[in-house]
């Protein structure tokens, strides 16, 4: 599927290099990131105890951004809420943080939505470099699912990770509900 959707991006031209060697990723000047520096900067970031904070802000600004250069490219106001979800799974897919599973639930229960993840590859390589953590990591990841779903739902939400592969579990887990 990401192959698949990857060879799109190509083929359209939304996943290119310039002529200066510049990557642009639906035309925004991209790099690419090992997760080993990623990991390696939220350490470092937690050793100042400012990681949380600072991973959710970018992985929110990453979205809110992204979100807006999709809406301008794939006029999100013609498609359907389907329509929308597809494209976000696919794309999912295709940024390397492993494999989403997007359910939206019952809101009787308060939960607006759950989001799994089996293979987050942040998870699984902070836990082999720094050993099995004593809470939840995915700081960057809960600020990208949280802005993204405020997006769509037109609303503010809050997004908790409640089961996390860098403390042992064998998925991470967030859960999204309506903020107080």
């Amino acid at each position: 599927m990401a192959n698949e959707f990857f060879g799109r991006l190509m083929d359209t031209g939304e996943f290119r290099f310039n002529e200066n060697g510049i990557l642009f990723y639906f035309g925004a000047p991209t790099m690419l990131f090992n997760i080993n520096t990623m990991v390696s900067l939220q350490k470092d970031l937690e050793e100042k105890n400012v990681a949380e904070e600072s991973l959710k802000k970018v992985g929110g600004n990453q979205s809110r951004r992204a979100l807006k250069r999709y809406e301008d490219r794939y006029n999100f106001d013609e498609l359907s809420r389907n329509e929308i979800m597809k494209f976000i799974d696919d794309l999912t897919d295709v940024i390397a943080l492993g494999e989403f599973t997007i359910s939206k639930m019952d809101q009787k229960e308060d939960i607006v939505y759950a989001i799994e993840n089996r293979t987050n590859p942040i998870a699984r390589v902070y836990r082999k470099e720094y050993g099995e953590a004593d809470s939840p990591r995915d700081f960057f990841l809960q600020g990208l699912i949280e802005k993204g779903l405020d997006a769509l739902e037109s609303k503010d939400l809050e997004v908790e990770e409640k089961e996390c592969m860098a403390k042992g579990d064998d998925r991470c887990l967030f859960v999204a509900r309506p903020k107080d």
